[in-house]
């Protein structure tokens, strides 16, 4: 882990840096978010700048190429998501959303309709899958469709 961390580090950052928005670039954000965490038990500002343009990409790609993701990395996107950014009250999700740096990946920005439009429903997917014990993902759902 020690040596992993910095070159999945590394690679997410390098793959954002060059508008790589694809699977390896995203896989590498979760693995060098879950790598930090488990060494701090916490998120350095940088590692939540990774975690934010790991679901920025998984946004994008929602939209543009849904297929693109497979099940296990939107297990581990969502679990992320959830666990990082999500806030109790999914009436506040954009406006934490906006608060997170960075507020765009590449010219995918994030207070864009279709992104917050995607971020609704890749979170009421992953409150759906981990967070059912508190209601699940409902209240995102219901803002997705009402983003239009």
């Amino acid at each position: 882990p020690a040596r992993a961390l910095p070159a999945y580090r590394a690679a997410a950052a390098e793959g954002f840096r060059l508008g790589v928005v694809r699977p390896a670039t995203l896989r590498a954000a979760t693995a060098a978010v879950r790598l930090a965490f488990d060494r701090a038990q916490r998120l350095s500002e940088a590692d939540l700048v990774l975690a934010k343009q790991a679901v920025l990409g998984w946004t994008w790609l929602q939209v543009h190429e849904p297929a693109a993701v497979d099940v296990a990395l939107a297990d581990e996107l969502g679990r992320q998501l959830c666990a990082f950014i999500l806030p109790d009250d999914p009436t506040r999700l954009a406006a934490v959303w906006r608060s997170l740096p960075p507020s765009a990946l590449g010219d995918w920005r994030g207070d864009d309709v279709r992104c917050l439009r995607a971020l609704f429903t890749v979170a009421a997917s992953a409150a759906d899958r981990f967070l059912a014990d508190e209601g699940g993902g409902g209240g995102y759902r219901l803002l997705a469709e009402a983003i239009g």
